[in-house]
């Protein structure tokens, strides 16, 4: 019964062993610079393939885990990485080498220590911009205004984006107008007619892939921007014609409205002609196919008169002995 167990036991210890995930001992507990190259590397890999993500236990650092590699051989130990240039600086940072299941934080195996990354660009991701509107260039009530907004090639960059609008120091939006594809960069805005939002005084459109940064204008992270702050403006108003103005475009109305005219009897007389022609060509067609048949047939009975002649003489000859 014992030696029963003990084989039992040893049994399930060989199927976890063969189903844990690889130990991680690179990257080390240590600071390296985005854009550098590094090794990872693992040993005890009981799997055939195992998969290489980038993970920060910050949320607002890495939302997501990045996929550094997929279905590399267990075997080799190691795999050559260059850091995104484009990485924050930050503390957290993790890589996984899993190939069982995907380990959690508090996993020993398939984590590597936890270590920096060191970027020596300022705001290396922090500069997604909200381009329009702006001061000089605000909404206007009943008409269209475009937002546009721009951020670097990044991993960090959401899918999609929140358009919101937001009264300078007021953290209750104003108004939600839309959410699309943070890749469009840009959105049209059919500002209501809506005389209220000319008393709102400075307002500003905040672009957002994740969290709000509705706090002020200009405010920026890798996930969204504020535009300037403006005040909602009136529209455009429609210029007033003076007396010769009116006169001059009077005249340009009815030369073109003339020349138009002129355009399309020209047109009209062309399309006549044209028809009178291919009229004219059918009528010629149907005289030429008349004139072929009659030849035909006048044809026909010369031939059938000149037999008739023929046989009368042949007939004349053969009487010519009789007489």
């Amino acid at each position: 019964m014992n030696n029963l167990f003990i084989a039992l036991v040893s049994a399930a210890a060989v199927v976890y062993a063969y189903t844990e995930n690889p130990i991680v001992f690179s990257p080390k507990n240590m600071t390296y610079n985005a854009g550098m190259k590094i090794p990872i590397e693992w040993k005890d890999a009981t799997t055939g393939y195992v998969n290489i993500d980038l993970v920060n236990v910050y949320r607002n650092v890495l939302e997501h885990a990045y996929s550094i590699a997929v279905g590399v051989p267990g075997g080799d130990g190691k795999f050559e990485w260059q850091i995104p240039a484009d990485l924050k600086t930050a503390v957290g940072y993790r890589v996984r080498v899993w190939g069982s299941y995907q380990p959690d934080s508090q996993d020993k195996n398939g984590n590597s220590p936890m270590f920096t990354i060191f970027n020596d660009i300022p705001n290396a991701v922090n500069n997604f911009i909200v381009t329009s509107p702006s001061k000089s260039n605000p909404c206007r009530i009943d008409g269209p205004c475009k937002i546009t907004w721009d951020f670097p090639a990044t991993i960090n960059a959401p899918a999609d984006v929140d358009i919101v609008l937001y009264q300078v120091g007021n953290p209750v939006p104003l108004a939600k107008l839309a959410t699309v594809s943070a890749s469009d960069k840009q959105y049209i805005w059919d500002v209501p007619s809506d005389k209220s939002l000319l008393s709102q005084g400075n307002v500003f459109i905040s672009v957002d892939g994740s969290g709000t940064p509705h706090e002020a204008p200009k405010m920026a992270s890798n996930m969204g921007a504020n535009s300037d702050a403006f005040k909602i403006a009136e529209p455009i108003p429609v210029p007033v014609e003076t007396p010769e103005q009116k006169a001059q475009r009077e005249q340009d109305e009815k030369e073109k409205e003339e020349a138009e005219a002129k355009k399309r009897a020209q047109e009209e007389e062309d399309e006549r002609k044209k028809q009178e022609e291919e009229e004219a060509k059918k009528r010629d067609e149907i005289n030429n196919n008349k004139k072929k048949r009659a030849q035909a047939k006048n044809s026909a009975s010369n031939s059938n008169q000149v037999a008739i002649t023929m046989l009368v003489l042949s007939a004349m000859v053969a009487l010519l002995p009789i007489f």
